[in-house]
């Protein structure tokens, strides 16, 4: 399932739940993030343009700057499917902004719950023998822990996604190798 097939509803628990056993699972970030991007930004946009109009030059840059962030958070408003998670049985796709970016269960050995300054998001380490981006792992692990993480909880609390990307995770891999690995 690539991005252009992805439903356009996110799933609820209820319905996760119900689903059948390697079905994809999409959830999708929640956009309160995004609308209250977009009334700070507006805020300071507006702020700057004050500035301007008061003859100060650095209203320029403040308005430009925080011009940005509301057309980030416009962007954010209009493609939802560009902050969302789709698990399927060959792994789990982030989706954002500007990329996607697909890991293979395989690849992962556990999930967990950090905190990273005040947030607690759901992180996870990779299987042994993962080779790839070694040195952002290892700086990944003094910051939160583990080496990797998400960037939202998808609507649900962060124990309840790291409980079902571990149990969907477990499940696929039997579906797959006939084992967890």
């Amino acid at each position: 399932m690539d991005s252009s097939t992805l439903p356009m509803k996110p799933m609820t628990p209820e319905e996760m739940e119900a689903a059948p056993l390697g079905s994809p699972i999409f959830l999708r970030a929640p956009r309160w993030s995004a609308l209250l991007l977009l009334l700070v930004s507006a805020v300071f946009t507006a702020t700057g343009v004050f500035m301007i109009r008061d003859g100060h030059s650095r209203g320029q840059l403040v308005a430009g700057c925080f011009g940005l962030g509301v057309l980030l958070a416009l962007a954010i408003l209009f493609m939802p499917e560009r902050r969302s998670l789709l698990l399927t049985v060959k792994g789990f796709t982030i989706h954002s902004l500007f990329r996607n970016y697909f890991i293979d269960w395989a690849d992962v050995a556990e999930f967990g719950v950090s905190s990273v300054g005040h947030r607690r998001m759901v992180c996870f380490n990779y299987a042994p023998g993962y080779n790839r981006s070694a040195i952002i792992r290892r700086l990944s692990v003094g910051f939160a822990g583990f080496e990797g993480g998400l960037p939202s909880s998808y609507g649900l609390k962060v124990m309840q996604l790291a409980a079902l990307m571990s149990a969907y995770r477990a499940a696929a891999l039997i579906l797959r190798y006939g084992s967890t690995i």
